[in-house]
């Protein structure tokens, strides 16, 4: 049995939804089985979901997500995700040797940089009995298949949720600290102001 997280592009973006629809009709079979998917854009470098479903919520809204994907696609959509989005490309873009960069990229980073900027992709977790197996139902579509040990992902999902926190921790921090400094410089400027105000009319009677 083979677990992964399964990376699905599409050039022609409707196929995307056709394909998550007869997904959803057949996710569990004796071949494969399909927990979780969502079709994903990149838009303005946001990564988001579009449509989705996941058999283990038993809901009838089907852009309900949750599971692994959902919180891959909520960290690649987030501030993690968009430093993942251009660090390979700078990376590749410097120096830094194109294979190089490409091998010591983490799954997150190579997930990211998978779907650019326009770009339609099915992103699922699924188990398969041969490696394949679920292959077959997107022969039909012109696509690009890449897969990811869930595992591995799962791993560097839950990193990059405590660093996003910390990020989010950071910033608020910096902008209570900003805030702090722009008031005690306008409370200085104030000061400032009411001393000449006094100034002045000193001099004005001391004339």
């Amino acid at each position: 049995m083979l677990e992964n997280i399964v990376l699905v592009k599409f050039p022609i973006e409707s196929e995307a939804y056709q394909a998550i629809t007869e997904l959803k009709k057949a996710a569990v079979n004796p071949s494969y089985v399909v927990s979780q998917a969502a079709v994903v854009t990149r838009s303005n470098g946001v990564l988001s979901a579009k449509d989705s479903f996941d058999v283990g919520i038993e809901t009838t809204d089907d852009a309900r997500l949750g599971g692994l994907v959902g919180a891959l696609t909520g960290v690649l959509g987030g501030p993690v995700g968009m430093l993942f989005y251009g660090s390979l490309g700078a990376l590749i873009g410097s120096t830094v040797d194109a294979k190089d960069a490409a091998k010591n990229a983490t799954l997150l980073e190579k997930v990211a940089q998978s779907i650019g900027e326009g770009e339609t992709a099915l992103l699922l977790m699924a188990q398969e009995e041969l490696d394949g197996s679920l292959d077959r139902i997107f022969e039909k579509f012109s696509t690009e298949i890449t897969k990811f040990d869930a595992a591995e992902v799962e791993d560097e999902v839950e990193e990059a949720i405590k660093i996003q926190k910390e990020m989010e921790k950071e910033a608020k921090k910096k902008l209570r600290e900003s805030k702090s400094e722009e008031r005690k410089a306008r409370h200085q400027e104030r000061r400032d102001n009411i001393k000449q105000h006094f100034t002045d009319i000193k001099a004005k009677f001391n004339r």
